[in-house]
């Protein structure tokens, strides 16, 4: 199990170039929990903003969440933070597990920075600059992409025909939203009628 993170100035001591089999396998099978004590904490720090997936979990009942994979997070410094992630999650591993590297999306014509596993390649973090007039809400100090203005988003995204390639994602997201928008609509209106609503979700 991963150390918990303890924020200091990094020594000069470099991690070992490469991971034992057992620390590989100790983080395949602990994968989730190290990501969820270590990113969120980093995010608030730096205060970046968590988006997508991991925004609406923590915003919808429970019913209605999904499996997040990946970390996605709006940076002013996206390729700053995104190094920085990098050797934090290096440190708390004790190896150099992870790596960043730069991608150009032609589609929203923009670059994002991905902390990802050297032996597989696989995104644990996703970071671009955050787009105008975003929204946010904290949650126990961490800032979250406000729910209300993720759906908005995902209207103007189903009508961009850049961004067709998405298209059953940004429909599964905002066909979520929308139904715990309808389940809320009628708990509050069953309360206004007198009827006291048990839901074990919320």
């Amino acid at each position: 199990m991963a150390k918990k993170t303890e924020w200091k100035k990094y020594t000069n001591e470099k991690e070992p170039d490469t991971c034992s089999l057992t620390k590989v396998q100790q983080y395949k099978q602990n994968r989730e929990e190290f990501l969820t004590k270590n990113i969120p904490p980093y995010v608030k720090k730096k205060g970046d903003i968590i988006y997508g997936s991991r925004a609406m979990n923590k915003q919808l009942p429970k019913e209605y969440r999904r499996k997040a994979d990946d970390y996605d997070i709006w940076s002013k410094k996206p390729k700053l933070h995104a190094d920085k992630l990098e050797d934090v999650l290096d440190e708390c591993i004790g190896c150099n597990m992870f790596e960043e590297q730069k991608q150009y999306i032609p589609q929203a014509k923009k670059y994002r920075y991905r902390v990802q596993t050297v032996t597989t390649g696989k995104t644990e973090a996703d970071y671009t600059k955050p787009p105008k007039g975003h929204k946010y809400k904290t949650i126990g100090g961490v800032k979250y992409q406000d729910i209300k203005h993720q759906k908005k988003r995902l209207q103007e995204m189903k009508k961009d025909p850049a961004l067709a390639f998405r298209l059953d994602k940004t429909n599964r997201d905002l066909n979520i939203i929308e139904a715990a928008e309808r389940k809320e609509k009628k708990k509050a209106k069953l309360k206004d009628d007198g009827f006291t609503v048990m839901n074990p979700f919320w």
